[in-house]
């Protein structure tokens, strides 16, 4: 993880965006589903999903434990999408 002025930086560069549509296509949700990740008590995922007539819109995320508090953990997403770019 990289310090938190490289991690802004990257973050409004390559998925600000992302996360805007995100909470727009979700923002009347339909279920919100936790699921354990390989028997971690540390590690869930969520999966938040929304629909419109036939039509459903999923997605999940990954939330790590630190400290008793649930923090997502959005730096692959920031990765991913840099590896995107360069490709």
């Amino acid at each position: 993880m990289p310090d938190a002025n490289l991690f802004s930086k990257e973050f409004f560069d390559h998925v600000s965006t992302y996360f805007s549509q995100l909470a727009l296509s979700h923002r009347y949700y339909d279920s919100i589903d936790i699921q354990n990740v390989a028997d971690k008590d540390d590690q869930l995922s969520v999966i938040i999903s929304a629909s419109i007539g036939i039509h459903k819109s999923s997605t999940a995320f990954g939330l790590n434990k630190d400290n008793n508090v649930w923090k997502m953990n959005i730096y692959p997403i920031i990765e991913n999408k840099k590896k995107k770019i360069e490709e």
